[in-house]
């Protein structure tokens, strides 16, 4: 018969080699906010240790700051505007004007007109494969309507116009016999005019703000003419 005192010193002993390493406990999967985060395993302390502090969750980010409120006023157009939707738009193989002019509506389409239409270009200086230069002169760009009933139309502007894109212009027209004041030639001092695109059927659009009865040495008025002329 063993002695009670080594019983209990051997089932001590048996406890602590059986139960002295600490056991893991299983992660644990924590939400804050949108972010999906994972505690590192918290370890369970042997008996008579302090607890381990377990691994703090990690705070989820501050929302992100709201945009400005959008200004009353718009930022400028870019210095190539785009085609304006106030403009006309021809149908095929014709020439369009609407507005006052000299007190009397210009609104009407154009008998048969004759479309010529260059596009312009700027200087350049072309590079060839002997090594030499070749200089390319800047052309304008013009656009010409001829009138069946007599009368011309004539625009004429700087460099290239891309389709869907607009420039200033100058040129003249002569009323044909169908419009109002036939044969009166007027100046155009100020205009804009629109390349229009494929999707459009090409042509043109314009809009004429300032014009000059007779030759272009006359005095200017403003004016409120817009057309189109497709081929």
């Amino acid at each position: 018969m063993m002695p009670k005192g080594f019983v209990l010193h051997a089932a001590v002993t048996w406890l602590l080699a059986g139960c002295g390493s600490p056991q893991s406990s299983p992660p644990v999967t924590a939400h804050a906010g949108s972010a999906e985060q994972t505690q590192a395993p918290t370890a369970v302390a042997p008996p008579a240790s302090a607890p381990s502090a377990s691994a703090p969750l990690a705070s989820a980010s501050p929302p992100s700051a709201s945009p400005p409120a959008a200004s009353a006023f718009s930022a400028p157009a870019a210095s190539t505007p785009s085609a304006s939707s106030s403009m006309l738009t021809c149908g095929k193989g014709e020439f369009q004007l609407s507005g006052p002019l000299d007190g009397e509506p210009a609104k009407g389409s154009y008998a048969s007109p004759v479309y010529t239409f260059m596009n312009g270009n700027a200087e350049i200086d072309m590079a060839l494969a002997d090594g030499k230069h070749k200089h390319v002169p800047a052309r304008p760009g013009t656009l010409d309507i001829t009138f069946a009933t007599k009368g011309q139309f004539h625009l004429k502007w700087s460099n290239t116009v891309d389709d869907g894109d607009s420039v200033p212009a100058t040129g003249s027209v002569t009323l044909p016999a169908e419009g109002p004041h036939p044969g009166q030639t007027y100046c155009i001092k100020a205009a804009t005019m629109t390349a229009r695109t494929a999707a459009d059927g090409n042509g043109v659009s314009f809009a004429i703000t300032s014009l000059a009865k007779g030759g272009c040495k006359a005095k200017a008025a403003p004016a409120t003419l817009r057309g189109c002329a497709r081929p």
